[in-house]
């Protein structure tokens, strides 16, 4: 493990432009030195490195010297601002380089590059594009959906907002560290909340991008939209309170201030609100979008940035630059909207129905289905066709109407939790169209209004030998019944990914084995258990939110008639 303390690169070794101060005018400043203002981390971390008992009287003595009758709710508010940068970190970060990533200036690329990028930990958490592959492919883990994280991103941020009303009437006036303090916990609210909406509006993207739904594009570019009205208020709280030309790294991503990215995130929105725009009408006439001539699909815009007397600046620059239409995307990639577009109806041109299958709904309210026409919708009439496999064999019928815009079709089911609905699309234009059908319809699971995760009982390994199977058994209790059981380890080495194996049912036991072939002197073993209901919803043991989320196994080596612990 790493700990950089704060404040660590600030300068970047002092080359030009790294002489600043945090705040923008000297009169905001409460303190001598910079370091000062992180007096919470480094009195948390030195009382955390001898003290687990949650109950710490010199944290809290301090916070009420500093803040008086405003502490318990800043204490309150600290203790879930503090988890909002080791989570995107962890779940959101193209890095945890110190030296390549600045967490609280960093809006995750535009759509393309947000949809790409990967997880700190692909075991227990979900990168966008994986999500939507084993969501169409009905695949199920228990790692964490994008959902999962938005939801838990916003949980946080409600708390920070619940915790800071009870000190809205303690005038600003009256301490400079309490100012500073608010305006530092309403930033990671308002950064939690950024993130919550990019990654709802990935989802929503990638969906539409794939399947074609114009609820999709909709719903992503609304969602985007949010996004763009969280990051705004960032640089509205921070403009004028904190250094215009910070510096923490390498110009450009590593300099500057919230503001500074704007343009570019309005630019974003801009273009997904022209592939809503273009779609309307491309899909009621897809030949001629087939059609168009695009010189460039793919472009890229940039943050230009210079030192002047020392002082580091930057701007964004909305001139779009040619880059290959393949490969991963830059942090400010962007495809041509009616390359968009005309990818989209390619890859349907021959199908009627655009549709993309609805696989776990909740029982809190109505299973709604929507989808989308190809082609002229005039005479066009779609309906969906569903059943419960309770009530027989026979569909039902419900008419898809448009209700929200031109090509956006809707319907209805009334559910109740723990049961299956199978349903297809139907349309007719004189032709019959269909999406899924009678004989193959799509599955869908509906859970309880607060899904129970399974409950996973085990006894620990607490050694493994060289040369022998190290095996592992499990109980599950679920009030779905369990769907999948899978053992994950590996060497006690980060660089390697987990190995997985599917744990095969003994009676009421879940059994399988790490191989002898895999335990091998000179490295301890790490494991965990994945258990996920049928309806969807899983668990790891160890859980991460608890302790740490594996289980550390000494190898002992076995020469002769004597072993040694494995160093």
């Amino acid at each position: 493990m790493e700990i950089c303390a704060s404040l660590s690169q600030k300068g970047f070794g002092n080359f030009p432009g790294g002489a600043w101060r945090i705040f923008a005018k000297p009169e905001l400043e409460y303190y001598r030195w910079e370091f000062e203002r992180y007096w919470a981390y480094y009195l948390s971390f030195g009382l955390g490195a001898y003290s687990r008992d949650p109950r710490q009287p010199v944290l809290e003595a301090e916070f009420r010297q500093r803040f008086g009758s405003a502490a318990p709710a800043l204490r309150k508010a600290y203790d879930a601002a503090s988890w909002v940068i080791p989570y995107l970190t962890a779940t959101r970060a193209v890095s945890n380089s110190n030296f390549g990533y600045w967490p609280e200036m960093d809006t995750g690329g535009l759509m393309k590059r947000y949809i790409e990028t990967n997880t700190g930990d692909d075991n227990r958490f979900y990168s966008i594009g994986e999500y939507i592959d084993d969501r169409l492919a009905r695949r199920l883990t228990a790692k964490a959906t994008p959902a999962d994280m938005a939801a838990q991103l916003e949980r946080w941020a409600a708390n920070v907002g619940e915790a800071m009303k009870s000190i809205v009437d303690v005038p600003l006036g009256s301490s400079k560290e309490l100012a500073s303090t608010r305006t530092d916990l309403g930033v990671l609210a308002a950064l939690a909340r950024y993130h919550a909406a990019r990654l709802r509006a990935g989802v929503e993207y990638e969906l539409f991008a794939r399947d074609g739904e114009q609820y999709r594009i909709a719903a992503a570019v609304a969602r985007f939209g949010e996004a763009v009205a969280h990051w705004r208020e960032i640089a509205r709280l921070t403009d004028g309170v904190y250094f215009p030309n910070m510096v923490f790294n390498r110009p450009p991503e590593q300099i500057g201030h919230w503001k500074d990215e704007v343009p570019l995130l309005e630019s974003e929105l801009a273009r997904l609100q022209e592939i809503e725009r273009l779609y309307v009408s491309a899909v009621v006439e897809p030949a001629k979008a087939l059609e168009w001539k695009i010189e460039h699909p793919r472009y890229k815009l940039a943050m230009r940035a210079k030192e002047t007397a020392g002082v580091w600046s930057r701007w964004a620059d909305l001139t779009p630059t040619p880059e290959p239409a393949v490969g991963p995307a830059e942090r400010y990639s962007q495809t041509d909207p009616r390359a968009a577009v005309q990818d989209l109806i390619r890859a349907h041109r021959y199908g009627r129905i655009l549709h993309s299958p609805i696989r776990f709904a909740s029982s809190t309210q109505p299973l709604r289905i929507h989808a989308s026409l190809l082609g002229k919708r005039e005479g066009a009439a779609m309906a969906l066709r569903y059943r419960r496999p309770a009530d027989g064999y026979s569909f039902q019928s419900v008419p898809m109407k448009a209700v929200s815009s031109p090509n956006a079709y809707s319907a209805e089911v009334a559910v109740k939790p723990g049961e299956t609905i199978l349903y297809y699309i139907e349309a007719h234009d004189g032709t019959s169209h269909f999406h899924g059908s009678s004989k193959e319809p799509y599955e869908v699971t509906v859970r309880a209004a607060v899904p129970a995760p399974p409950e996973v009982k085990h006894t620990e390994m607490t050694s493994a030998r060289v040369g022998q199977d190290l095996p592992v058994s499990v109980t599950i209790r679920s009030a779905a019944p369990p769907a999948a059981v899978r053992l994950h380890y590996r060497h006690l080495d980060q660089s390697e990914d987990f190995r997985i194996r599917e744990m095969v049912r003994d009676g009421s036991t879940y059994r399988a084995s790490v191989p002898h072939e895999f335990i091998v002197p000179g490295w301890d073993l790490v494991y965990a258990i994945e258990a996920i209901g049928a309806d969807g919803v899983g668990a790891f043991y160890p859980d991460l939110w608890k302790r740490n989320p594996f289980i550390v196994v000494p190898v002992e080596r076995v020469s002769g008639a004597t072993s040694t612990a494995a160093k």
